[in-house]
C-alpha cells in the first residue's frame, strides 16, 4: 500500500510517499500546484493521503485534496497514538505533534525531548508512558540572523559558520558568536533543565538545521531529519487501516 503524506510548513512543501513504512520517494518545494501533485497521484497511486500545514493553503489545492480518496487534514480532532495534554490542542502545531508521535515509536519506552531546528527552534517532551505535554519555541538560526539585520540599520546579514568564535573580534564574528553560540547554549541548557525532571531523558533532533547542531550539541542525541513526515505518516495509519 502507497500512501501520500503532505507537510505545509513555513517555508516549504514537503511530500513524501510511503510503502511499507518506508519513505520511498520524497520532494521539497517553495509551492505545491495542482498540476505537480497530479503527477505524483498518477505515479504513485497513493491509497491514503494526510495533509499537515501550518500555513493557509490555496483553496483550489486544497479542495482537489478533498477528492483523493481516504484523504485526512489533521487537526486537533485527529485521533492520535499518544495522550495530548497541551492546553490548547487547536493552536498547536501540527508538525510538533507529528514529531513526538514518531519519536514515542523510536523509543517507545522512554522520556524523550524532541528539539527541531528549523525555521523556530522547537522543545516537546514526551513521557515514557506517551503523555504529550507541550514545550517552548523560540527563532530558529535564520530567523535569528535575519531580525539582527532588519531591526538595525547598521548590522549585514550574516548566515552562520561551520565554527563561531566565543569572542567576535569583528561586527561579523559577534555576530555569529552571539546567535550561535547563544543558540547552542540555550539548547544545552534547556535539555540540562529537563533532565533534572526525566533522570534518562532520550534526545532526538530534527529540523532543518539538524546537522549543524548535531555535530556541536553535547551527546548522545539521536537525529532524524525525517521524523515530522515519519510522525504524519503513523498519525495517517491510525486513522485508516484498510
Amino acid at each position: 500500500m502507497n500512501t501520500l503524506v503532505i507537510d505545509a510548513g513555513n517555508t516549504r512543501f514537503k511530500l513524501a510517499i510511503f510503502k511499507k513504512n518506508e519513505i520511498v520517494w520524497q520532494d521539497a518545494m517553495t509551492v505545491l500546484t495542482i498540476t505537480g501533485l497530479e503527477k505524483v497521484i498518477a505515479e504513485w497511486n497513493p491509497e491514503a493521503t494526510l495533509v499537515s500545514s501550518v500555513i493557509h493553503m490555496e483553496a483550489a489545492l486544497v479542495d482537489f485534496i478533498r477528492l483523493l480518496p481516504n484523504n485526512i487534514f489533521l487537526n486537533e480532532k485527529t485521533a492520535v497514538p499518544i495522550t495530548n495534554k497541551y492546553e490548547t490542542p487547536q493552536t498547536l502545531g501540527r508538525d510538533r505533534l507529528a514529531n513526538v508521535v514518531a519519536a514515542s515509536s523510536i523509543y517507545p519506552h522512554a522520556d524523550l525531548l524532541v528539539i527541531d531546528a528549523g525555521t523556530c527552534l522547537k522543545f516537546d517532551i514526551i513521557d515514557k508512558d506517551k503523555n504529550y505535554y507541550g514545550g517552548a519555541i523560540s527563532p530558529g538560526l535564520k530567523m535569528r540572523f535575519e531580525s539582527l539585520h532588519h531591526f538595525t540599520e547598521m548590522l549585514p546579514l550574516l548566515t552562520h559558520v561551520e565554527s563561531a568564535p566565543l569572542t567576535g573580534v569583528s561586527t561579523e564574528t559577534s555576530i555569529q558568536s552571539g546567535v550561535q553560540n547563544g543558540m547552542l547554549a540555550e539548547i544545552n541548557g534547556i535539555c540540562d533543565e529537563y533532565r533534572k525532571h526525566y533522570a534518562n531523558l532520550e534526545l532526538i533532533l530534527t529540523g532543518g538545521d539538524w546537522r549543524y547542531f548535531l555535530n556541536h550539541l553535547k551527546k548522545p542525541i539521536f537525529a532524524d531529519p525525517e521524523l515530522t513526515l515519519k510522525g504524519l505518516h503513523l498519525i495517517l495509519l491510525h486513522n485508516y487501516r484498510p
